[in-house]
């Protein structure tokens, strides 16, 4: 039984997002949202007994109160039997890195969520595109909690938002010398549309604007 966020993985929190609320009686909202808790079938969750309808009702309470971020983030997860190593310094970031991570930003819709965390959550003993993206991805969706998702994932916005100029002026010039060394003309482009995307966040960190504002994902 899902009862707090801790065991709320990523996958849940936006079935739960995706609830249909137009037209729908508060019951069937609950019904709903017990469903999810509890990898039940709507059908079933009616035929329960009462009392153990009302169990598991209440333990829908916590879902009042948005989950929280916490203000650090771990430095490793285990995920069933696979332990993940968390990069906390995006300095250390490879320019394959950078480029996915912009990417996924650029969708701006929260579904993307597990895609950003795999930027920056690395299986033990690999570097980041050692694993199949797609297989993490779907290891978070499932098995990730929300909380720690929402931690990872604000912690790294804020290092993003916080970024000095001199620093993404490092991240061009160390763009510049790996586009002299690439040959595959696809890699480069996006190399070549990475660094524009540089030059437009020097701008806005010079003016004193946000970087989460113009992603739209500070509200």
């Amino acid at each position: 039984m899902i009862d707090n966020y801790n065991k709320l993985s990523i996958g849940k929190f936006r079935e739960l997002q995706n609830i249909d609320l137009q037209g729908m009686e508060d019951i069937d909202i609950q019904v709903s949202i017990i469903s999810i808790l509890n990898d039940m079938a709507e059908d079933d969750v009616i035929n329960l007994p009462l009392p153990e309808y009302k169990k598991l009702a209440q333990a829908t309470r916590f879902l009042s109160v948005p989950p929280q971020p916490l203000n650090t983030i771990p430095k490793k997860i285990v995920i069933g039997n696979r332990e993940f190593y968390v990069v906390d310094d995006i300095r250390k970031m490879t320019a394959g890195q950078y480029i996915d991570y912009q990417n996924y930003l650029s969708h701006k819709s929260e579904d993307y969520l597990p895609h950003i965390l795999s930027c920056f959550v690395i299986p033990k003993g690999e570097k980041y595109g050692d694993s199949d993206i797609s297989e993490i991805i779907e290891l978070f969706n499932k098995e990730l909690s929300i909380i720690t998702a929402l931690s990872i994932s604000s912690f790294f916005l804020r290092k993003w938002e916080s970024l000095t100029k001199a620093t993404l002026t490092y991240l061009a010039w160390k763009m510049k010398r790996m586009m002299k060394k690439e040959q595959n003309p696809i890699v480069k482009e996006k190399m070549k549309e990475a660094m524009e995307k540089m030059t437009t966040f020097r701008s806005i960190l010079k003016d004193g604007g946000g970087l989460l504002g113009l992603l739209g994902l500070k509200k």
